[in-house]
């Protein structure tokens, strides 16, 4: 197999990966989000709810966008080659990366405010 195609392949892997991920806590996050902020809350919780369910989001769209980038790569090429990563869908491909990393440490920071705050 050619080590070009299989990075394509651990690639769009990856990439599928982060958006099963962030559809799901952006699922849980917001199926559950009555039972997690509780009572009385403060904006700034609910803030940081919020820009870490909109990270998740442009996770997911970043994603879409990067495997919709190598569906076009493969689509360009001629049939006896396999195309090079291109700019554009490396840049898309850090920004998931990014911004699920974002997503997940403003939750981490929301829950842990949330514990502390707790009786």
């Amino acid at each position: 197999m050619n080590l070009r195609l299989k990075a394509f392949d651990l690639a769009a892997e990856s990439t599928k990966e982060l958006i099963g991920l962030s559809t799901g806590i952006l699922a849980l996050t917001a199926t559950f989000s009555k039972d997690v902020l509780g009572g009385s809350v403060g904006n700034i919780s609910k803030a940081l709810l919020v820009a870490g369910w909109i990270m998740f989001l442009a996770s997911i769209i970043c994603g879409i966008l990067v495997l919709q980038m190598f569906a076009g790569l493969f689509h360009d090429a001629h049939e006896s080659e396999v195309p090079q990563f291109g700019g554009r869908a490396v840049r898309c491909a850090f920004m998931q990366n990014v911004c699920f990393a974002l997503g997940i440490l403003v939750v981490v920071v929301f829950s842990v405010g949330k514990l502390w705050a707790a009786p």
